[in-house]
Order: C-alpha cells, then sequence, then structure tokens
C-alpha cells in the first residue's frame, strides 16, 4: 500500500500547477538553444580541474568538517588573527528587527566562539549590548 500523499499536504496545494521557471528551465537543456540567462554558464566551459583540485585539497586539509554545517566564515580566521599574530580580535553581533528579544541566543553564540577558542585567547571585554550590537574583544592568551 503506498502513502496517502494527498492527505499529507494542505488542500490549497491540489490547485497548484507546474512551475513556470522549471519549464523555462526545460528549454535550456536543448542543445540548438544557447541561453544567456544569468546563472546558467555553459557547462563546458567550467574548469572541471581546477574545481577538482580545490575539492581534494579542502578534503585533505579539512576533511569531514568540510562537509559539515557550520560557520560560514569567522572562527579560522579569528583563530589565525589572535593566535598566529598575536592581535586582539573584536566579535560584533548585529540584531535585527525583533532579533533583540531574543538576546540570550546571541549570547550563547558569544559564549561558544570563546569556548572554541579558549586554547589561544582570553575575553578581555565580556559580551555588552551595545544598542543593536552585542560585543566581545578577544586577546591573545599570555605566554609563560
Amino acid at each position: 500500500m503506498g502513502t496517502p500523499w494527498k492527505s499529507r499536504y494542505a488542500l490549497r496545494t491540489q490547485r497548484m500547477g507546474r512551475s513556470i521557471i522549471r519549464e523555462l528551465l526545460k528549454f535550456t537543456q536543448q542543445p540548438d538553444i544557447i541561453s544567456f540567462a544569468g546563472g546558467l554558464p555553459a557547462p563546458e566551459l567550467f574548469p572541471l580541474e581546477q574545481c577538482e583540485a580545490a575539492a581534494c585539497r579542502l578534503l585533505h586539509e579539512h576533511g569531514a568538517t568540510a562537509l559539515q554545517y557550520g560557520p560560514t566564515e569567522g572562527y579560522l580566521h579569528l583563530r589565525r588573527f589572535i593566535g598566529e599574530d598575536g592581535d586582539k580580535g573584536k566579535v560584533t553581533l548585529r540584531y535585527r528587527g525583533r532579533e533583540i528579544t531574543h538576546q540570550d541566543i546571541g549570547m550563547r553564540l558569544l559564549e561558544r566562539i570563546r569556548d572554541e577558542l579558549a586554547d589561544i585567547s582570553v575575553v578581555e571585554h565580556m559580551p555588552k549590548l551595545e544598542g543593536r550590537q552585542m560585543v566581545m574583544v578577544l586577546g591573545p592568551k599570555r605566554k609563560n
């Protein structure tokens, strides 16, 4: 017995038609069509060897963490900035709209950054709300 899909979705989905975008993209698959649409480069122009080398280097340097969801920027840069260069780092979290009502989430994020960098840094200025921003300053750990 199959899954009763009609009962799993809202009734309005039964009135939905095909995606116009999907129908337009079907035309780009025809060999006699050249598409100048943004985001649809010619596949034969992709630099496959360079992409393969970059992917291999990424997996070699970062392993499985390269495939995991996580922060998209900042931690590695901050780690190098503080740990290798010995500079201070300012972490700023900016709240937009009603996000300000959930300051605890921002505080937990800053605490997580603090904990992940605890081996190389100390908190010089504890997280503090300044207007719609929460700011924390990290400095390098003193070497004994």
